[in-house]
């Protein structure tokens, strides 16, 4: 504060120096009053929203935060907050195995939080950045510690550029949890408030060092624009740490087994696995026939992630469990399984994988043999030793009305020599009793929302289907879309920023399932998860093309098919072993125990 003094006596000055310092005592007692009330006022209004002390230490190590999540955000109140808005509880995930968050009527929620995107002032806001609680922080650069076998909880929560949370959902955030020997996707629960629940354990059979990422790939539900998604994909790394997961106590007990998967294990909406190993090959390279043998054929699995012959999936060790375990089938075994059936495949050009590996890696018949089947196609199989043991199959791609086109999906319906096509395998006395099918990711490409999708997509599709289900009732294996795979924005032709993004498909996902367990009169309908089957290795194009996991082998540059332009080229050869372990998953909910 300025003061002018005037011109006057020595003893005038002394007594206005008297009064002001009594004048400035008052206002610096009212001044500091006044601070306190305004700071009360700012922590009242920070806390009310729950971010005043997580802002206050991210400000001092971002990203890397050693708090208790207060209670009213933590992720158990994150649950009974979408409970309440959603008026439903989700599945539990918080027990071992976890199980990935859904809830009833998901796709009526989520289409409706599409519709309020940009709607009101909460809605409008962008997320500008995000940041993860819940971690302890790391001491002279050293990996942070935490314990295998216990259920670990954070919480990312959405910022504006201004600084504030945002008040609503609808990012995308990829998490990823890795090691040499473990690689999954921790789940995450968007809880509509600009917060994200995230939960993850390890065995203590896999104690050691690994690698925790949290990405934003999508904000505000611009995964789903119609045309220019890519324009607005992040890929901004919100987080990466390196965690050493540590067994307590050398005899504390391992997690409990797995059982083998049964029909109820397939009824689940979505599934929260991980691919893990206990024996591989360091120094495995690939044959001339462009395959990985890599450990024995005949390596058996270790229990509890598996059950049979790990060595059959060509995979250096690598395999997937869920909620429960799938059996790993020997060529005798799968024949015995397959043998008199007839198996219809309808969906996306990934069925074509499927199939082939199927044919080839699994029943044993010779690549040349079964490389160069048509989109559409009906024929019969015979075990080369044992002649009254065959497989028929039926390969139907969706993707268009006809044969060679693209990028019509579920709308290929609305063709009506299509239509005729698919009825004439469904109204004869003899008819496929089971069949297996996907929207595809062509749907991303032709319908321009998710409620299009929802409406003039999956319930065309499903009321036709139903027509037919009501007389030829086959067993019904619904295989979820997979992941589409990339290396990082602005790579020519990479999926995970395009159209088909995961977060689309993930949405995509849970609408048709949804839709699909709607049908009582389906009571066969099973579900298998090839979203988060090939979640952990979307993130290069090591195992997949971009949109595709099960490309035949071939000792040749990979990625291989010159019309993506993909600049990188990063090896000779590709994993194939996500679609074989797909292969094997199928046949467990085909002949489940």
């Amino acid at each position: 504060m300025k003061v002018d003094l005037p011109t006057s006596s020595a003893l005038q000055l002394g007594s206005k120096i008297q009064n002001r310092g009594a004048v400035l005592g008052v206002v610096y007692r009212s001044g500091f009053l006044v601070l306190l009330m305004f700071v009360g006022y700012k922590m009242a209004v920070a806390c009310s929203r729950n971010v005043f002390l997580q802002d206050y230490i991210a400000s001092l190590q971002p990203g890397l935060v050693q708090v208790v999540v207060p209670l009213n955000s933590s992720t158990d109140s994150s649950l009974e907050s979408a409970k309440t808005r959603t008026g439903e509880q989700p599945t539990k995930f918080d027990t071992w195995p976890l199980l990935f968050p859904t809830f009833p009527n998901e796709s009526v929620s989520i289409l409706q939080q599409i519709t309020e995107n940009n709607t009101e002032p909460c809605y409008r806001q962008r997320t500008y950045t995000a940041q993860v609680f819940g971690l302890p922080k790391p001491v002279d650069g050293e990996p942070i510690q935490l314990q295998t076998g216990k259920i670990h909880e954070l919480l990312i929560v959405s910022y504006e550029e201004s600084g504030r949370r945002r008040c609503a959902g609808g990012d995308f955030f990829e998490t990823d949890l890795s090691s040499d020997n473990w690689k999954a996707r921790p789940t995450i629960l968007d809880n509509r408030d600009g917060s994200y629940a995230v939960k993850f354990m390890v065995d203590s059979r896999f104690a050691g060092l690994f690698v925790f990422k949290v990405m934003l790939l999508f904000a505000n539900f611009h995964a789903l624009d119609a045309s220019n998604c890519t324009e607005w994909s992040r890929l901004e790394d919100i987080l990466t740490v390196e965690i050493e997961f540590v067994a307590p106590d050398p005899q504390q007990e391992s997690l409990p087994d797995l059982r083998r998967c049964t029909d109820d294990d397939f009824s689940l909406k979505a599934w929260s696995g991980r691919w893990n190993r206990h024996t591989w090959n360091q120094t495995c390279e690939i044959r001339d026939d462009g395959r990985f043998i890599c450990i024995d054929l005949d390596e058996e699995c270790e229990a509890p992630w598996c059950e049979g012959k790990v060595g059959l999936l060509e995979s250096n060790g690598w395999v997937y469990s869920a909620h429960c375990k799938f059996k790993i089938f020997t060529r005798d075994e799968a024949w015995d399984c397959l043998n008199g059936r007839w198996l219809f495949f309808w969906g996306d050009s990934n069925h074509e994988d499927s199939v082939r590996n199927l044919l080839n890696l699994v029943l044993g018949f010779p690549l040349t043999d079964v490389n160069h089947m048509r989109r559409w196609f009906n024929g019969t199989f015979y075990h080369p030793k044992k002649a009254n043991h065959s497989l028929t199959i039926t390969k139907i791609f969706n993707g268009h009305g006809e044969e060679l086109g693209n990028l019509l999906g579920l709308s290929s319906l609305r063709n009506e020599r299509y239509r005729d096509l698919l009825v004439s395998f469904f109204n004869g006395t003899h008819t496929p009793d089971t069949m297996v099918m996907n929207s595809g990711l062509h749907d991303a490409h032709f319908y321009q929302t998710a409620s299009e999708f929802a409406e003039e997509g999956v319930d065309y599709a499903i009321d036709f289907w139903n027509g037919l289900w009501r007389h030829a009732r086959p067993a019904i294996v619904y295989r979820t879309t997979v992941t589409s795979a990339g290396y990082a924005k602005g790579e020519s032709g990479h999926a995970r920023d395009g159209l088909p993004n995961p977060h689309k498909m993930e949405i995509y996902n849970r609408i048709f399932v949804e839709k699909m367990q709607e049908l009582n009169y389906v009571p066969s309908l099973k579900v298998v998860d090839a979203f988060d089957l090939t979640f952990p290795w979307h993130y290069d194009l090591n195992h997949t093309d971009g949109v595709h996991y099960g490309r035949e082998p071939s000792k040749t540059p990979w990625p291989w098919r010159p019309h993506h332009e993909y600049r990188k080229v990063t090896q000779v050869g590709h994993q194939y072993f996500v679609d074989l372990m797909l292969v094997h998953i199928l046949l467990n909910a085909i002949c489940p125990v």
